[in-house]
C-alpha cells in the first residue's frame, strides 16, 4: 500500500462487512462488524505505559508504603470489608508483580496472564484502603478488568509475534465502543455532577483554587477568570464525549480536551496521570486506523492493512453473540446507575456534603472539603454517673503507635462512612479491654465550599449501635444553610 488512509476513512474492506442490498445493518450487526485492531492495541499501549509509570514511581516515592502499608488500620468499601492487608514481604511481591504485569501488558506479552495479575493486584491495593478513593484509580481498576476480556493484544504485541497463528488485523465493533463509553462517561457525569449550585456560583471553584497552592499572583488571575473556569468546565464535560464521537469535531474537541487536561495537570489540581492518561486514552475516538495512518506517515508499509478478504488468519466463524450481548446490556446498566443514584430518593442532603452516593459516579475535583483541625473527637458516656467521657487520648495513643494515621484521621472526619467505621472499631477494642459495652459518640466540624466550619455529625447518637448500610447515615448532621 503505497498510501496511507487519512484517520477517518474507512475502506469497506478494512471496516465493514458485507451489507445487505439495502446498505442497512442492524445494531447488533454493527456490534459485531469487523474492525482495525489499530486503535485497541494503541490504547493497550497508553494504558499499560500509564499503569507502568505510575505504578512504579508510587512504589519508588514510598507512597504504597505510606498508604497501604504503614497503617495498621484500613478502612473499607461497603461490601468488601474481606479485603485484609498481607504481611510486609508478601505485599511487596504483589506490588512488584503489578509493576511487572503492567509492562507485559503494554507490550502484549503473555496479555492475558498479565491482564488477570494486574487487575488483581490493582484492584487489592484499590479496595485495601477506602480513605484513599480517587475517582481515576477506580477508572483504572475497572478498565483493568475489562481488558482482560478484549482482543487487545491481537496486533502489535509480543504474543502476535511469538504466535503468528493468533494474530488479528481485525476486532470487533463492540471492543471499541466499549471503551469509547467507558471514557465517554467519565467525562459527561462529571459535567453532569457540576449542575449544582457550589458550583455554578463559582464558590466551589473558587476554594478549589484558593487551596490550590499556588503562588498569590497566579491565584489573583485565576480567580478573576473564575467564571470561566466554572462554565467551561461544566459544559466541556457534558459535550466532549459527544463531539468526539463526530468526524466533523472530532480533532476540535480532542484539542480542546488537551488543553482542559493539560490546564488540571499542570495548574489547578494535582490529580497524578489522570489529564495523562485521559488526553491519551481518548484517542480511542479517533477513526480505529488512526495509529496505521500516523505509522503510515514514516513508513507506507507500517500504515498498510490487510484486506479483511485476505485476512491470513479468518476471524471467529460463531460469536457467542447472545452472552457477549447480555454482559455489555448489565455492564452499561450498572455504570449508569451508579453515578445517578446520588440523584434518586434514598439520600438525604447534598451529596458534597453526605458524601452518600459520591464513589464510583465520577465526581472529580467537584467540592473543597476538609476538617477542622483538632475538633474530631470521639466520646463516651459513663454508664453510672451519666458524665461525658472524652477518648481522645485513645484516639492520640492509636496515631502515636501507627494504628491509624493522621490523614486517616483527617479523611474520616469528613466522611462519614469511614467515621463510622473507626467508631465501631473503637468501640469493640473498649469491649475487650474492660468488658464495657460503651456507648460511642463522635463530634467534628468541618468546611465545605468556603463556608464556616459546621457539624459534621449528630453527637447524640451511639455510633457502635448505627448499621453501616447503603441507604441515607441518620447520623449525618444536616447541612446548615450559612453564609459563604
Amino acid at each position: 500500500m503505497n498510501d496511507a488512509p487519512r484517520p477517518d476513512e474507512t475502506s469497506a474492506a478494512a471496516n465493514s462487512p458485507p451489507t445487505d442490498a439495502s446498505g442497512r445493518r442492524g445494531f447488533v450487526d454493527r456490534l459485531f462488524s469487523p474492525v482495525d485492531a489499530a486503535s485497541l492495541a494503541a490504547f493497550r499501549i497508553i494504558f499499560g505505559g500509564c499503569m507502568l509509570f505510575e505504578n512504579a514511581r508510587y512504589y519508588l516515592e514510598g507512597y504504597f508504603h505510606r498508604y497501604l502499608i504503614a497503617p495498621e488500620f484500613h478502612f473499607k468499601f461497603y461490601g468488601f470489608t474481606w479485603v485484609k492487608e498481607l504481611p510486609e514481604p508478601l505485599m511487596h511481591v504483589a506490588i512488584i508483580a503489578m509493576i511487572i504485569a503492567s509492562a507485559m501488558v503494554m507490550v502484549g506479552a503473555y496479555y492475558r496472564a498479565s491482564s488477570i495479575v494486574l487487575f488483581f493486584t490493582f484492584t487489592y491495593g484499590f479496595l485495601l484502603e477506602a480513605a484513599q478513593y480517587r475517582n481515576h484509580v477506580y477508572l483504572l481498576a475497572l478498565l483493568s478488568l475489562m481488558m482482560i476480556f478484549l482482543p487487545a493484544h491481537r496486533e502489535w504485541s509480543v504474543d502476535a509475534k511469538r504466535k503468528p497463528e493468533t494474530r488479528r488485523a481485525f476486532v470487533p465493533q463492540w471492543t471499541v465502543w466499549l471503551m469509547q463509553f467507558q471514557l465517554g462517561l467519565v467525562y459527561f457525569f462529571a459535567g453532569v455532577a457540576k449542575l449544582d449550585s457550589d458550583w455554578m456560583n463559582g464558590s466551589a471553584m473558587r476554594a478549589i483554587i484558593e487551596n490550590s497552592g499556588v503562588a498569590p499572583e497566579q491565584m489573583d488571575f485565576l480567580i478573576r477568570i473564575l467564571p470561566f473556569f466554572v462554565w467551561s468546565g461544566m459544559l466541556f464535560d457534558l459535550l466532549v464525549p459527544f463531539a468526539l464521537l463526530h468526524r466533523r469535531t472530532r480533532l476540535p474537541a480532542y484539542l480542546a480536551a488537551a488543553g482542559f487536561h493539560l490546564t488540571n495537570g499542570t495548574v489547578l489540581v494535582s490529580v497524578g496521570i489522570f489529564p495523562w492518561f485521559m488526553l491519551l486514552a481518548s484517542t480511542i475516538f479517533f477513526a480505529p486506523n488512526w495509529p496505521r495512518v500516523l505509522l503510515g506517515k514514516f513508513d507506507p508499509e507500517l500504515g498498510a492493512l490487510p484486506d479483511l478478504a485476505r485476512e491470513t488468519k479468518p476471524l471467529p466463524a460463531i460469536e457467542p453473540r447472545a452472552v457477549i450481548l447480555s454482559i455489555l446490556a448489565i455492564h452499561v446498566a450498572i455504570q449508569l446507575f451508579l453515578p445517578l443514584r446520588q440523584h434518586l430518593p434514598i439520600y438525604e442532603g447534598p451529596t458534597a456534603w453526605t458524601h452518600e452516593g459520591h464513589r464510583w459516579a465520577w465526581r472529580m475535583k467537584l467540592v473543597s472539603k476538609a476538617t477542622v483541625p483538632g475538633t474530631l473527637r470521639f466520646f463516651t458516656v459513663d454508664p453510672v454517673s451519666g458524665q461525658r467521657r472524652d477518648l481522645d487520648r485513645e484516639l492520640q495513643d492509636a496515631i502515636k503507635k501507627g494504628y491509624v494515621h493522621a490523614w486517616q484521621v483527617e479523611r474520616m472526619g469528613r466522611q462519614p462512612d469511614l467515621l463510622l467505621q473507626y467508631a465501631k472499631d473503637l468501640h469493640g477494642k473498649i469491649l475487650e479491654q474492660t468488658g464495657l459495652d460503651l456507648p460511642i459518640y463522635a463530634e467534628v466540624m468541618v468546611t465545605l465550599n468556603g463556608r464556616p466550619p459546621m457539624p459534621q455529625i449528630d453527637s447524640t447518637i451511639d455510633l457502635s449501635k448505627e448499621e453501616w448500610t447503603l441507604g441515607h447515615a441518620r447520623f449525618i448532621a444536616p447541612m446548615q444553610r450559612t453564609q459563604y
